[in-house]
């Protein structure tokens, strides 16, 4: 085994310190692991002082590695210094690594300047793609929502129509599926009360994608990477003033990262750390919260074997007690033209509807609840006209579990951390929809990063940004959203009320 490949037995996690456990459950992504990323250390050693760190290699780490080292769009992200990754467990074996291979954005779930954001994070994902040939799986498709409930189908046609009265460009990208006949046609059971398909959603192999861009950074020598090395503490040096001279050159390094194999001084700190976040920054513990989720890769059944379902599916309240917060979401790979072509269905959800283990505030990746697969099994069959019986419980090909991060108000938090000294930043918390909206939020923190490196004035910046829509105002972090986002309940008395942050803020007229 090369020298830069260190593939540990275990290592030291404390559950209650927020950090990922060393024994997470395999995802089916993983049945084709990058052999050269797998246990990579780009250096035998830790470096003692570097520029910048990431800490997270997912999707949101490794995008804003791309906009520190590759300048494609011409404006100037790019950052000078030395860059050091570090990735607590493998190579992208967190959230992104784990999901269900959406790429959708929720065009009348949210306001229209966020539906503009995720279409634009959607297409930047497809571009890049399409640009540098990425065998990832990428099939561009569109969404299909069904609604088994009357209280979610009721309130996402309000929605809808509010999305045509508002924004009706971003509403010619969403078809209402009125009818039982209509929702048929589309492969929804006549059990679906009401049903939409959006324009532009994606299915994907997001490990591919991921490693595929990690693996060319790495070998351009654009970044140090080190996978199996948890960073366990941060320590802000500010007090200290802690100094060293390179090059004639005296660099202020102003935290050091306190892991098992040493500790690291560092000028800037990107946390891109997800459900995680908490460990290294306790302040905001109760902003953003891990939750466990269940993925399964079912195998199809006969006649999926040879063609593929028109979309990619999302189904809310679906179940025996139907629950409006209650959502599946279901992709299917392909059947030909790649190297495992089994036509699997990704299958995500059951939490809310099936769970018998806690799943809020547990970062625990090492476990998956029988009970959840068990549903899910039956879940294709109860949702879609797949000519095989109601309860019919599919084959189970492979089960997992990934830690999402839970915003307080639903938001990512995306910008500079407040009350800690500069050079901490934050790109994290995405609720369980990163996919449309990793990879521009990490582009923007970036940006952010440079303009302070260039002694930019942050608030002008930052307005500046607003109004190009680079960032969309309510993903800032600032310390006035982070005072409203604590007048909001804990996530479990949401969960257990049936209604989200953002709802529960309009409804008490706070937003």
């Amino acid at each position: 085994m090369p020298e830069n490949r260190h593939i540990p037995s275990h290592f030291e996690s404390n559950s209650s310190s927020g950090l990922p456990v060393p024994n997470p459950t395999k995802p089916f992504w993983f049945s084709e692991p990058d052999e050269f990323l797998t246990g990579h250390r780009t250096t035998k050693d830790l470096p003692e002082y570097v520029d910048t760190v990431i800490i997270g290699c997912g999707l949101t780490g490794v995008s804003a590695l791309k906009y520190m080292c590759w300048d494609d769009d011409k404006v100037g992200h790019s950052i000078s210094g030395d860059i050091l990754m570090l990735e607590a467990r493998e190579a992208c074996s967190g959230a992104t690594g784990r999901n269900g291979g959406h790429l959708q954005p929720l065009l009348y779930s949210d306001e229209p300047s966020i539906a503009s954001w995720e279409i634009k994070n959607c297409e930047t994902v497809a571009s890049f793609i399409k640009e540098h040939s990425i065998p990832c799986e990428y099939r561009s498709l569109s969404g299909c929502r069904g609604f088994f409930d009357p209280a979610s189908n009721a309130a996402s046609r309000v929605a809808y129509e509010e999305l045509q009265a508002r924004a009706p460009k971003i509403g010619e990208k969403v078809e209402w599926l009125a009818t039982t006949e209509e929702r048929r046609e589309h492969g929804l059971q006549t059990s679906c009360l009401g049903g939409s398909v959006t324009q532009g959603a994606a299915s994907m192999w997001p490990y591919k994608y991921v490693t595929w861009i990690l693996r060319k950074l790495v070998e351009q020598k654009k970044v140090n990477l080190q996978t199996n090395t948890p960073v366990t503490k941060l320590i802000n040096l500010a007090k200290q003033g802690d100094t060293v001279s390179t090059n004639a050159t005296t660099r202020q390094y102003r935290y050091s990262l306190i892991t098992p194999r040493g500790d690291i001084k560092a000028r800037n700190v990107l946390l891109a750390t997800n459900a995680y976040t908490a460990a290294l920054v306790p302040s905001f513990a109760d902003l953003i919260v891990p939750v466990r989720e269940t993925m399964t890769a079912l195998k199809p059944p006969r006649f999926l074997q040879t063609k593929l379902l028109p979309h990619s599916y999302g189904f809310v309240g679906l179940g025996e007690d139907p629950n409006p917060m209650a959502t599946e979401y279901l992709i299917q790979r392909p059947v030909t033209a790649v190297p495992n072509p089994g036509g699997h269905l990704m299958l995500g959800g059951g939490r809310i509807t099936a769970a018998t283990q806690p799943t809020i505030g547990i970062i625990d990746d090492s476990v998956v609840d029988q009970s959840i697969i068990e549903y899910l099994r039956r879940v294709p069959p109860r949702a879609l006209t797949l000519d095989v019986p109601n309860n019919t419980a599919l084959e189970l090909e492979a089960a997992w579990t990934g830690i999402w991060a839970a915003s307080r108000d639903t938001a990512p938090w995306v910008g500079r951390v407040p009350y800690e000294p500069p050079g901490l930043w934050m790109c994290a918390a995405y609720t369980g929809h990163g996919m449309p909206n990793a990879t521009l939020c990490a582009k923007a923190v970036v940006a952010m990063m440079k303009a302070d490196l260039s002694g930019k004035e942050e608030d002008d910046f930052l307005e500046e940004m607003i109004t190009r829509a680079e960032i969309p105002a309510t993903y800032l972090i600032t310390e006035d959203r982070v005072k409203a986002a604590r007048k909001i309940p804990t996530m479990v008395d949401l969960d257990e009320m049936g209604i989200e942050g953002k709802e529960w803020l309009k409804l008490n007229n706070i937003i």
